[in-house]
């Protein structure tokens, strides 16, 4: 089959969901029908994807931050590569892919590529109802990240935080996001 096909056909299941709940709200009350959840990420803000920066061959701890579900329906979270839209085309191991964080290990050779990961947040509600948070891993080429991430804000990205690797102080890692 076609490579592009394939990368259409995962949304399958959240399109069909999405559409069936869209009909729902034209005949259900808004009471009972389902509604998606919300990833609030770094910031109620943050609008498009989240940028992180990480150094190669170290490890970095992601985290869905804030999610919240209209209905009060329990959220399942689900971690995965989107390599589509990244441009590194080697093997990422992703970490307890299930679940609120997880963990990434930066490839040592990433260099000037990127890694786009998307978190799928879906509701237990009828029809389970996906939400995605995209965000893309680049390398940190240099000693230190705050330069790099000042080259960032100076392109529209706002910083989110700065964090010291724990593997090696002079090491750090940035988040950043429009």
């Amino acid at each position: 089959a076609d490579p592009s096909a394939r990368a259409v056909w995962r949304w399958r299941t959240a399109v069909q969901n999405e559409f069936q709940a869209r009909m729902d709200w034209c005949v259900t009350p808004k009471a009972k029908a389902n509604h998606p959840p919300a990833i609030l990420g770094p910031s109620e803000q943050a609008a498009g994807p989240t940028h992180v920066v990480a150094r190669p061959g170290g490890s970095i701890r992601l985290s869905a931050g804030e999610i919240r579900d209209p209905d009060g329906d329990t959220i399942a979270c689900r971690w995965f590569v989107y390599p589509e839209a990244g441009t590194y085309a080697g093997r990422v191991s992703l970490h307890d892919d299930e679940g609120e964080t997880t963990t990434v290990n930066v490839p040592a050779d990433l260099g000037d590529r990127t890694i786009h990961l998307l978190l799928a947040a879906t509701d237990s509600g009828a029809p389970p109802l996906t939400r995605y948070r995209r965000l893309i891993l680049s390398a940190l080429l240099t000693p230190q990240a705050e330069p790099l991430a000042d080259e960032f804000v100076k392109a529209g990205m706002r910083k989110v935080s700065v964090r010291a690797s724990t593997d090696d102080p002079q090491w750090s890692s940035v988040t950043l996001t429009r």
